[in-house]
């Protein structure tokens, strides 16, 4: 997987985390449901990066995007 493809996921993953409405997640999960298309492309490791991501945002492991762009800086 080439690096600008992994750090598009990642600034997604933490843009995902720091979502506090509960209607665009809802919105996201139903979007998710309903492509199940890409679901069925997408690697077993890729699925379990995708899961393990949306446990934490249930779980509240969360960083803000303020905080992530301290620490990994743009």
């Amino acid at each position: 997987m080439n690096l600008e493809l992994q750090t598009k996921k990642l600034e997604l993953i933490h843009w995902l985390s720091s979502i506090d409405d509960l209607r665009i997640i809802d919105k996201i999960s139903k979007i998710r449901k309903e492509e199940k298309s890409w679901w069925n492309d997408i690697s077993d490791a890729e699925k379990k990066m995708i899961e393990d991501g949306l446990k934490d945002i249930e779980d509240g492991n969360i960083v803000s995007h303020e905080d992530f762009l301290k620490s990994y800086g743009k």
